[in-house]
């Protein structure tokens, strides 16, 4: 919480229950223009007898960062290498095959908007179900400071659900990807309303890698080229993974916090041991999948070179988690960047190789 110093302003209290009447649009910021109300004590959060406690301030007394500050602290730009990254790098290896820019340049467009979406939603989520407020870290933290207010957040999610849509257009015109974008959509309300709790089910985790990972690679390359082969799943298979060690670093992350809260995260099911293993088993399975990309992939040795990089950065980062003692270690913190940074170099490791490939 940040103050404009400029602006004095008595101090006020009120503490809601999730019976109250009120509860909800002090949660949301729907209950004033005029004033917004920081959460600053969670009780019994998920349950029905969660209390909050909001200090209510003048909107003018909370001091926030530029526009475009919390455009990129909700949007998370680093992290749209995720979808990026697979439609670029499947794209590369099109080869001889005809593209049509037109649906690959909707198509891709509409992913971003979708994974922007899905962080909005996330972000919201989290706040309204009470994730994000017993987190010190979690989310983007621009909800819980005052920055924006949660109805904000869902409603601009809600237009890049509809604008994402709409690029998907030519692609369901072109192709039958209705199954993958129907995915897509369910994933991206369910972050936001989390009826179905598949969240707390683990069942994110193995959307995120369907999603950003074979159905994504497969789905996209089809609806450009009308053509998709095994090795655009064997490739999608590889992000996916990524995708999937960087959701469980997350999870592994907030164990501690998630374990008091109540929270079912496969971290905290599985314990703080056995997510360690858990983590090594992941990174494995990338430098797998990635071999098993290279022989799908016409035995070309150039390919090699993204999982040699791999190898480099799954290791560190694996000796790193090989080295916690326990879920209160500072080296748990931001682990997962490392994920975020094995996505950036697989594709940046892995387009050049198509492209050369393609030309020679």
């Amino acid at each position: 919480m940040t103050l404009d110093s400029n602006v004095t302003t008595p101090r006020s209290f009120k503490t809601l229950s999730r019976r109250d009447d009120e509860f909800t649009s002090y949660l949301d910021g729907s209950f004033s223009s005029a004033q917004v109300a920081l959460p600053v004590r969670s009780l019994n959060v998920g349950t029905a007898t969660e209390q909050v406690t909001f200090e209510i301030l003048e909107a003018s007394a909370v001091e926030a960062p530029s526009f475009l500050k919390v455009a990129e602290a909700l949007v998370r730009p680093t992290s749209l290498i995720f979808s990026a990254g697979p439609m670029l790098t499947v794209l590369s290896r099109a080869g001889a095959r005809e593209i049509n820019w037109l649906v690959a340049i909707a198509s891709f467009i509409g992913v971003l908007a979708f994974q922007v979406a899905t962080n909005l939603f996330n972000d919201y989520g989290d706040h309204m179900k009470g994730q994000d407020r017993v987190r010190p870290q979690g989310g983007s933290r621009a909800i819980q400071k005052g920055w924006v207010r949660a109805r904000t957040v869902k409603q601009s999610a809600l237009g890049l659900t509809g604008f994402a849509a709409l690029c998907g257009v030519p692609a369901i015109i072109h192709s039958p990807v209705l199954i993958a974008a129907g995915l897509a959509l369910l994933f991206t309300l369910e972050f936001a309303f989390q009826r179905l709790r598949l969240k707390a089910r683990g069942w994110a985790e193995g959307l995120a890698f369907l999603l950003t990972g074979p159905l994504l690679t497969t789905g996209y390359i089809y609806a450009v080229t009308g053509r998709a082969e095994l090795a655009d799943a064997t490739l999608g298979c590889a992000f996916g993974a990524i995708a999937l060690l960087y959701f469980h670093s997350a999870n592994f992350e907030n164990i501690m916090i998630d374990s008091q809260a109540g929270a079912r995260t496969w971290a905290t099911r599985a314990g703080f041991d056995a997510s360690k293993t858990f983590y090594q088993v992941v990174a494995l399975a990338c430098l797998v999948i990635s071999a098993v990309h290279v022989i799908a992939s016409e035995r070309d040795p150039r390919l090699l070179s993204a999982t040699f990089a791999q190898a480099v950065l799954l290791y560190a980062a694996s000796q790193r988690v090989a080295r916690l003692k326990s879920p209160l270690s500072s080296d748990l913190q931001g682990l997962r960047n490392s994920a975020i940074q094995l996505s950036w170099l697989t594709t940046l490791v892995m387009i050049p190789n198509y492209i050369w490939m393609s030309v020679a």
